[in-house]
């Protein structure tokens, strides 16, 4: 996809580092109980010992701490997830964080890097706006609905068919699989809705200039 070839391309130009991502991880995981996404005021930020740990993350002149992260947890406060679901749930998300931060910093820089694609600039603003009305209406919405759901792990029951003992998988055992599912669902319908409603037109030339710088 066009997206993960240039977060990759500014992964590389960038000298993206992510040498302390598992450490980290590991931290949150042994220090939170198993209802921490259910306790409203659930906060790792300030957990002892938090400081110490190397940056998950490093570009450019930008460096993603394990409290910095830990603090975007609060965003999915009410999600029920098994156990087993916390290690692939925080490792998705954090790639998601990283993809916000790696496009931010991108952001900042277009006019010094790209000066004949200044008209861009605008342009990538308003992806930034998309993003957090995406993250609102699609990925917050998928962890909070959960009827919808519900809903959509029944109508996708074969999907989730365990392959050694051909029986589906219980919700409760692959939540965190399913609302992944359910997010791409709900970024696909919102998006084709998006195109019916303003017909958008993609200056291609332009476009393939940006992917190859």
């Amino acid at each position: 996809k066009s997206k993960d070839a240039f977060i990759n391309r500014l992964k590389k130009e960038y000298n993206y580092n992510e040498s302390g991502r598992e450490k980290a991880i590991k931290f949150f995981l042994k220090n939170m109980p198993d209802e921490f996404f259910q306790v409203k005021d659930a906060d790792m930020s300030n957990t002892k010992g938090i400081d110490k740990l190397k940056p998950m993350a490093t570009f450019a002149d930008q460096t993603i701490t394990a409290k910095e992260y830990a603090k975007e947890f609060k965003r999915y406060r009410g999600i029920n997830l098994s156990r087993n679901e916390f290690l692939p749930f925080l490792e998705e998300r954090f790639d998601i964080y990283i993809q916000k931060k790696l496009m931010g910093y991108e952001n900042s820089r277009l006019m010094d890097k790209y000066p004949e694609l200044r008209d861009l600039v605008k342009e990538f603003h308003d992806g930034m706006v998309l993003y957090e009305i995406n993250t609102s209406k699609v990925w917050a919405a998928a962890v909070q609905d959960s009827t919808g759901l519900e809903n959509f792990y029944e109508m996708n029951k074969a999907n989730y068919v365990d392959s050694n003992t051909q029986e589906v998988k219980p919700l409760s055992e692959i939540r965190a699989i399913v609302i992944t599912d359910y997010q791409e669902y709900l970024d696909e319908k919102w998006i084709s809705e998006l195109r019916k409603k303003y017909n958008p037109v993609v200056d291609e030339k332009v476009f393939s200039q940006l992917l190859k710088k």
